[in-house]
């Protein structure tokens, strides 16, 4: 068992690394890079990486499409649903985040794969792994604790509207995850997996679409608009993300 998940970590004799490697010794000699590593090192091009992004490019779509929507249009977003989402996802995110310091990095010109430890280390936290942090952590929800905690009945009473409100500010900080997806797909491209993602259609600029039809939308919706009905609001968020003007007042 433990000897075929350590094969998971490495690139596999097929065809998609006989096209990266050129031949099948040097898929050999990548397979014992990853073994001399040390201890639950991923190669950038082994199965488990390849099905662990493609969840994470799926989950990521998810988030994109259904945080705008629950912020914008929902005012109870404590249901058990949205939690359950929100907590899975964060999950799931989080261990991306430290499986990311796990996984060989391939460098710009693809000429050198580093699977050293520390190099993967001091890389990742001078590049993504800020933003990846953010992005990851549930700062809506542990604001919500805090202000709980703190307050008096009658002080979080007044206040409660004023923390709803900046919850669902705070909520947008998932939106970073954008830019983890774009990384991804621009990390598939790279390596040649544009088939894959063709098949998702995931393309950067719809799913730029999809972030910013949600900002817009949540921009725009006031008192005026808060009554309208949940459709009517979707379909002029949709039509504000795809026109170049102005919100509306």
């Amino acid at each position: 068992m433990q000897r075929q998940f350590g094969a998971m970590l490495q690139p596999g004799v097929n065809k998609f690394s006989l096209r990266m490697f050129g031949s099948q010794k040097a898929v050999e000699r990548e397979q014992e890079r990853v073994k001399s590593a040390g201890f639950w090192i991923i190669h950038p091009y082994s199965d488990f990486r390849f099905y662990w992004d493609l969840t994470m490019l799926l989950l990521m779509v998810g988030n994109l499409i259904i945080i705008p929507v629950g912020i914008t249009f929902f005012k109870d977003e404590n249901t058990t649903p949205w939690i359950v989402f929100n907590v899975v996802s964060d999950t799931f995110f989080l261990i991306d985040l430290v499986l990311n310091f796990r996984t060989g990095i391939v460098v710009e010109d693809n000429t050198e794969i580093i699977l050293d430890p520390q190099r993967i280390k001091m890389k990742y936290l001078k590049s993504w792994f800020v933003v990846d942090f953010i992005s990851s952590i549930p700062v809506d929800y542990i604001f919500l604790i805090v202000e709980t905690r703190i307050d008096s009945e009658v002080y979080k009473t007044a206040r409660a509207l004023r923390i709803v409100r900046f919850t669902k500010i705070l909520s947008l900080l998932r939106l970073l995850r954008l830019s983890r997806l774009i990384r991804y797909i621009h990390q598939w491209e790279e390596a040649g997996r544009q088939a894959s993602l063709e098949v998702l259609g995931l393309r950067g600029e719809v799913l730029c679409d999809m972030a910013l039809y949600g900002v817009q939308s949540w921009l725009w919706s006031g008192e005026a608009s808060a009554d309208m009905p949940f459709l009517v609001q979707l379909i002029a968020a949709l039509m504000l993300s795809w026109s170049p003007g102005p919100l509306p007042d």
